[in-house]
């Protein structure tokens, strides 16, 4: 289940287990591809993460990007 909320996002690091998957590249980041590899990729990644952990037993994901 996905909840969509405002405020102080970081409480979210009180549910517990969980994993933080962080999403800000570097400066090297998806440089050499377009914009819709990057993000096919970013898919990908995102994806796997879920896959590992519902595997691993983990009922909370936290996937940070942009300016978090």
């Amino acid at each position: 289940m996905f909840k969509k909320e405002t405020g102080d996002w970081t409480k979210y690091r009180s549910l517990r287990p969980n994993k933080e998957i962080d999403f800000h590249f570097n400066q090297q980041g998806h440089r050499g591809v377009s914009y819709d590899e990057a993000m096919y990729e970013t898919w990908e990644m995102a994806l796997d993460e879920v896959k590992k952990a519902y595997e691993e037993g983990t009922p909370y994901l936290i996937f940070t990007h942009g300016k978090s």
